[in-house]
Order: structure tokens, then C-alpha cells, then sequence
């Protein structure tokens, strides 16, 4: 859709294009006299900048989703890792109630006190 207001500085009719795309709405400056070179210049410059920063982050992407899935592998083992020191908890309380049975040791302890 194409519509139109008037600038203030130049009192000039500027033309624009309405657009959509996925979630950007915006509109599109029509220009009817051709951008210098200089501006064009700064655009292409921008540009591979753009592309270069874009591709950059393709590149970090794919570090990360590795980093995430190593990470998920580290969760699992300290996951296992857990079960097995609640185990050993487990039976280190078992063990350490059966020497507090014994009466040596008991009395051994009354004398530390």
C-alpha cells in the first residue's frame, strides 16, 4: 500500500510503502531522485558489516547449542553422580549406627567427653 506525507524540513511529498514481515511492520521511503554514491558507499559498507556480524553469530549459535549439549551430558552424570553419594550416605549412616552399638566404642567415647 502505498501512501505518502510531506516533509517539514524540505516541504517535499515523500512517498512510502506500507510492509509486513512475520512480527516487523513499518514502511519504506520512496525516493524519487537516485541516493549519491557516498550514501550508497555507507549502505554496502553497513551492509557487509550486517552480514558479517550475522555470520558471526551463526557461528556462536552452533558453539552454543554444542555447549548446551555437552552440559546436558554433565547434568546427567552429576545426576547419577547424586544417586550414588545419597547410597553411600545411606549406608554410611547404617555403618556409623552399628559402631555407636558396640560398647567399647561407647565407652571409649564417654571417656573423650
Amino acid at each position: 500500500m502505498i501512501d505518502y506525507y510531506i516533509d517539514q524540513e524540505t516541504n517535499e511529498r515523500v512517498e512510502t510503502v506500507k510492509f509486513k514481515a512475520k512480527t516487523i511492520e513499518g514502511n519504506i521511503m520512496i525516493r524519487e531522485n537516485n541516493p549519491s554514491p557516498d550514501i550508497l558507499e555507507e549502505i554496502l559498507k553497513q551492509l557487509k558489516t550486517i552480514s558479517s556480524d550475522v555470520a558471526q553469530l551463526k557461528t556462536d549459535m552452533v558453539q552454543v547449542k554444542a555447549d548446551i549439549v555437552e552440559l546436558k551430558t554433565d547434568v546427567a552424570q552429576l545426576k547419577t553422580d547424586m544417586v550414588e553419594v545419597k547410597a553411600d550416605i545411606t549406608q554410611l549412616k547404617k555403618d556409623v549406627s552399628r559402631i555407636m552399638k558396640c560398647p567399647t566404642i561407647v565407652r571409649e567415647l564417654a571417656q573423650i567427653d
